[in-house]
């Protein structure tokens, strides 16, 4: 287990290594929003009349099928790779290490799920199938998932402090 206490890693904590993990997360969700601005760019700019619809609705399941895997696997790895990064950590820089790199493991698995939930979107704005079945901006749902996911594990100094403080309460 780490040597460090928590008084010990907060004042070693830097804001450069804090400034880096906050910048992935704004990158992140950047472009999640971005993609979802072409998307309804072209739901506005194509009429609907298409017969797509069930290689969208395949899509649609297969989706929701890998959010329910992806929120399962996240809960089950995030805690255990970061139990594991930090018990062998052995500096403050590899404490966060540890805690970047689990952050970004999670944050790269929900935005796989979003963005195969915009792509699902984009292909029926394409077709004209989304301007027929506004049902499917459902798949925005995995994409508001990542959002809300960068909002409530954003990383600050103190949420950092508080993650490892949760590690040592352990």
């Amino acid at each position: 287990m780490s040597l460090y206490t928590l008084e010990e890693f907060e004042n070693e904590l830097e804001d450069n290594d804090l400034k880096a993990l906050q910048i992935i997360y704004g990158a992140l969700a950047m472009g999640i929003i971005t993609f979802l601005g072409v998307i309804v760019f072209f739901y506005l700019s194509v009429d609907g009349n298409s017969d797509d619809s069930d290689f969208i609705n395949t899509l649609t399941m297969a989706h929701f099928a890998l959010l329910v895997v992806i929120l399962g696997a996240v809960k089950i790895l995030y805690p255990a790779l970061l139990k594991r990064s930090l018990e062998v950590a052995d500096t403050a820089a590899s404490l966060f290490a540890a805690i970047r790199t689990s952050h970004i493991l999670r944050l790269a698995l929900f935005e796989a799920a979003a963005f195969f939930g915009l792509i699902i979107c984009f292909l029926a704005a394409q077709s004209g199938v989304l301007q027929d079945a506004p049902f499917y901006w459902i798949n925005v749902v995995s994409a508001l998932v990542m959002l809300y996911m960068v909002y409530i594990y954003f990383p600050t100094h103190r949420s950092v402090v508080e993650e490892y403080r949760q590690f040592l309460s352990q």
